[in-house]
């Protein structure tokens, strides 16, 4: 037979002899009870609207009850209703099946015992513990505790002066980032909460929005807030009626109400259940709620009567959130943060809550304090509740509320717990399946993408424009038969941001300062080792007509690695051995290319919807965008740079190309920038100075062709050995590299002939990855900063190209040097000289 003791944890105590007690659950919101202390009376606490005030010593008396309970596991019994009070359920309470809370409240002198009169003995309305209840109160009053204090001013000063703050005049008093504390007097919704104020006294009387001067000792005022960087699913839908619920009730009501419970007809002694008894009586249930989001009649944890159905519908998984943070806010003295107004004049705040007590182990399941994550506490216990909701997947990031944030960085953390809660499909995001309508596994769209976190490390061969590059991955030392190809590059797009898009073929004039975007990361990355550390991927259809042709872009934070760690790769052959990026910070010391093109203000971040993936130093990027708009730099100028003015000669035709021979020639030795390679040895060449694009090949030296298709009536050709690998050693030798140039004749399809140097040392083909035979390609000594290379020597020495037969390398300048590199490639039987 059921004893009718039962087992749970106290949520809310909403005066001195009242406690909610909520059951443990595996998961979902558990139902809950209110319970009336059998016996008891405390003074009633008075209400906000002004229409009743505290009775003398009910703030005190519940200020006891609540820092004795909440939070606290506990048994308890419903003994007896009353139907004339609306049905209210009547009980005993023990914490930790031995300490008896009415006896705890009468013996501290903060509530009355009520006289057990006939009719309540015959109704069975009076405690089983009776006896000790007047005996704890008979102590109490010999000692004067509480209410039978003598003091005749304790009186008067123990009634509150309750007053609503006004948000704005309190924020003010406060000041950004000032730190409070207060108690949570309720709890709206999972991020709406209304705070009981003391201190800062100052700050409190000046947001006091009544003209009428203080009444009492002391004032407490009531300030509703939001939490700051997170938005909650709503508890009340628009258009609904607000019709609340009593008691912060976040669940349905108790399955199961044993009455009576075994008590006796009459005044019952204190030795009527042991401790030992209660302990051997307590149920261990396993209760199993019903869906806390659907709109059908469920009963009250005050009354049996039912609620109507016309009681407003929450948002899904509203109430589980709302009871998230009942379970580790509602009544508790919590650290607060004031973080600012939105332009309603809401406060919004940071809100740290103390550590749960050891709940109670059978049907617990829900880890440290039911929120089944782990979370990061302080030195004194305390989490932040964000954190809490935004993993549990029971908010999502508010971009307004995040810009309220004073701690540096938070915003990053916020996204990051928001990327967690998302990535376990729990909550608010259990159905979510990327913003591009991908099934869950994919990565944001992607079926096929990289993961997100997965970091690619290369040489940056190519760079299309101010916030797009190529990366030829990285590889240990390779061994002299060791080959490369451009298959192997991967294309990253810099992670939430947008530059103009520079002049191409199609669109020669491009946008303003899309030229200046893209030379500002050429100059910076071209050949030079970087760290890519993928962010998030999306698919993009090829063409508007075509919508399911799609290709997949992949967005990453690439820094540039320091100068002392470019040499340790080149030297070594091996990636620095340093301690694992930081994916929200910038590592010291190396160029992150996303903040360098939004500093010198060539870029703009990209306005994310709510439910997208961003960069992880999204916060960091905005600042900086932030500081060039105010410098009126870049984008920001009044004026747009003037539009480059080049005259392409590459397809202008020979006739046309010749006539700039001479120019050209008489100019002796070129600067010029290799637009694009392409061929193993014919590259397009920009030469600044002139405004011309021309083609160029190295006079004296044949590579192998590579494969053609049919075109002009002429058949299909097969690719020779290591077409390929000469091409892609040459792409990653020249392309959008620095070049000095010797023009010395042109050939009859209009292509100028002579000699090219790499200026600067940074790698290439020569270099770790290029392709080449043993560590550094062929090349034994690391090249120099400043020293050029000589373009058909290394083809030569690396066994890509050999000297035309028709042509005496001793009428060419570097005609020696040539001859030697050919000797050893033969020696070395590298490449096309290995039969």
């Amino acid at each position: 037979m059921s004893s009718g003791w039962l087992r749970g944890v106290v949520k809310e105590v909403p005066s001195g002899d009242t406690l909610v007690i909520s059951a443990t659950v595996k998961s979902g919101v558990p139902p809950e009870k209110r319970i009336t202390l059998s016996s008891l009376i405390a003074p009633k606490l008075g209400l906000r609207d002004g229409s009743r005030n505290d009775e003398p010593f009910a703030y005190q008396s519940r200020e006891f009850l609540r820092s004795l309970c909440i939070g606290q596991p506990c048994v308890f019994r419903v003994e007896h209703k009353i139907e004339a009070a609306g049905n209210r359920e009547f009980g005993s309470v023990f914490l930790g099946q031995q300490r008896n809370v009415a006896v705890e409240v009468a013996s501290n002198g903060w509530a009355r015992v009520k006289f057990a009169s006939a009719a309540a003995i015959e109704a069975k309305e009076v405690s089983p513990y009776y006896d000790a209840l007047q005996q704890a109160e008979s102590e109490a009053k010999a000692l004067e505790l509480g209410l039978w204090t003598r003091d005749p001013t304790a009186s008067e000063e123990s009634v509150r002066d309750l007053r609503d703050l006004d948000a704005s005049a309190f924020f003010l008093g406060l000041g950004k980032g000032a730190r409070f504390v207060a108690t949570v007097e309720q709890v709206l919704s999972g991020s709406t909460l209304r705070l009981g104020v003391r201190d800062p006294v100052e700050a409190v009387q000046s947001a006091v929005q009544s003209q009428d001067p203080p009444s009492s000792v002391f004032l407490y005022g009531s300030v509703l807030v939001h939490v700051s960087g997170v938005q909650a699913p709503s508890m009340t839908r628009p258009g609904t009626s607000s019709l609340p619920l009593r008691g912060g009730h976040s669940g349905p009501a108790w399955g199961s109400t044993p009455a009576g419970g075994g008590v006796g007809g009459g005044v019952v002694s204190s030795g009527a259940d042991t401790e030992s008894s209660i302990s051997n009586a307590v149920e261990s249930l396993s209760i199993n709620p019903s869906n806390s989001n659907s709109t059908t009649t469920t009963t009250t944890t005050t009354t049996t009567t039912t609620i109507p159905t016309s009681i407003p519908t929450s948002d899904p998984f509203a109430r589980e959130a709302k009871f998230l943070t009942e379970t580790h806010a509602l009544n508790r003295d919590v650290r607060l943060i004031a973080e600012g107004l939105d332009r309603n004049g809401n406060l919004y705040v940071t809100v740290l809550t103390p550590a749960l007590p050891p709940r109670p182990t059978p049907s617990a399941g829900q880890g440290e304090g039911g929120e089944g994550v782990e979370v990061v506490r302080d030195g004194d216990g305390y989490a932040n509740l964000a954190e809490m909701l935004l993993k549990k997947g029971l908010a999502k990031c508010v971009e307004s509320g995040l810009g309220l944030l004073s701690t540096p960085g938070a915003g990053l953390k916020y996204r990051e717990w928001e990327r967690l809660g998302r990535d376990s499909r729990q909550g608010v995001w259990v159905n979510f399946a990327g913003v591009n309508g991908a099934v869950n596994g994919a990565v944001n769209g992607v079926a096929n993408g990289p993961a997100k976190g997965t970091w690619i490390r290369g040489r940056v061969v190519e760079v299309s424009s101010g916030d797009c590059l190529v990366i030829r991955p990285f590889a240990p030392t390779p061994t002299t038969t060791t080959t490369t190809t451009t298959a192997s590059e991967k294309r990253i797009q810099l992670s939430s941001i947008r530059a103009p898009r520079p002049p191409t073929r199609n669109a020669p004039q491009g946008e303003p300062w899309g030229y200046e975007a893209r030379e500002l990361l050429r100059k910076t990355a071209v050949g030079k080792w970087v760290e890519a550390r993928v962010e998030y991927c999306r698919s993009v259809p090829l063409s508007p007509e075509d919508a399911s042709a799609t290709r997949q872009l992949v967005f990453a934070n690439v820094e540039v690695l320091a100068p002392e760690e470019q040499i340790q790769v080149d030297v070594t052959g091996q990636w620095p051995a340093s301690p694992a990026p930081s994916t929200t910070a910038i590592t010291p010391n190396r160029i992150h290319l996303a903040e360098l093109v939004l500093k010198k203000g060539l870029a703009q971040t990209v306005r994310h919807r709510t439910d997208e993936e961003r960069s992880a130093l999204y916060d960091h990027l905005q600042a900086v965008e932030e500081v060039a708009r105010s410098s009126r730099i870049g984008l920001s100028a009044k004026q747009a740079p003037p539009t480059p003015r080049i005259n392409d000669l590459s397809q202008a035709g020979a006739a046309k190309a010749k006539l700039h021979l001479p120019f050209l020639q008489r100019s002796g030795r070129i600067m010029g920038v290799v637009d694009f390679v392409l061929s193993a040895q014919r590259v397009k060449l920009f030469v600044p100075k002139e405004g011309v694009l021309i083609a160029f090949a190295p006079s004296g030296v044949k590579t192998p062709t590579r494969a053609m298709p049919a075109q002009g009536g002429k058949p299909a050709t097969q690719a020779e050995a290591y077409a390929e690998e000469a091409y892609a050693f040459s792409r990653e030798l020249l392309n959008q590299r620095d070049v000095e140039v010797v023009i010395e004749d042109m050939d009859r399809g209009g292509t100028f002939l002579g000699s090219l140097k790499v200026l600067g040392g940074g790698g290439g083909g020569g270099g770790r990855g290029g392709g080449g035979g043993g560590r550094g390609g062929g090349r034994q000594e690391r090249q120099e900063q400043g020293e050029r290379r000589d373009f058909a020597v290394e083809l030569l020495r690396n066994g890509f190209a050999k000297i035309q037969p028709y042509v005496d390398p001793m009428a060419l300048a570097n005609g020696a040097e040539m001859v030697q590199a050919e000797r050893s490639a033969k020696e070395a039987r590298k490449r096309i000289f290995e039969n």
